[in-house]
């Protein structure tokens, strides 16, 4: 595995995350459509016909809502899979750097004062265990 593959194995977790926020985005901004305030008398046109789009609306937020759980179980199975690579590194420090930044999806800023070092240093250990995780 080389550097590109292992950040990629690693930052599925970060991926997952990034794409449940997306979905729950969605389903927040269809719940705000059908609130009485999400509809506007003075732009929106007067329907014609007997179609009430509710039904669309609440089987999209169920079909969402499904997904997100989907993807909360991938994410349970990715940070196991990613623990156990984490595992493998002989040093205890990069072990916590790799999983506070890709399994608990803290920031680099907050890893690198507690740590302490600069970001860039911090850049430099992750790449580091990286190259200890292709050994491996």
């Amino acid at each position: 595995m080389n550097k590109d593959e292992g950040r990629l194995f690693l930052g599925e977790v970060r991926r997952i995350d990034s794409r449940i926020r997306r979905m729950k985005d969605q389903v927040d901004t269809l719940r705000a459509s059908l609130l009485p305030s999400g509809i506007r008398y003075d732009t929106d046109r007067v329907q014609t016909s007997a179609r009430d789009p509710l039904p669309e609306v609440m089987a999209r937020i169920d079909e969402l809502e499904g997904e997100i759980i989907r993807l909360r179980i991938q994410r349970a199975e990715a940070v196991l899979r990613i623990e156990e690579a984490i595992d493998s590194i002989g040093d205890p420090e990069l072990q916590e750097i790799l999983t506070a930044f890709y399994s608990k999806g803290e920031r680099a800023r907050t890893i690198a004062k507690r740590v302490p070092c600069s970001r860039s240093g911090l850049y430099k250990m992750i790449d580091r265990a990286i190259e200890q995780l292709e050994t491996k």
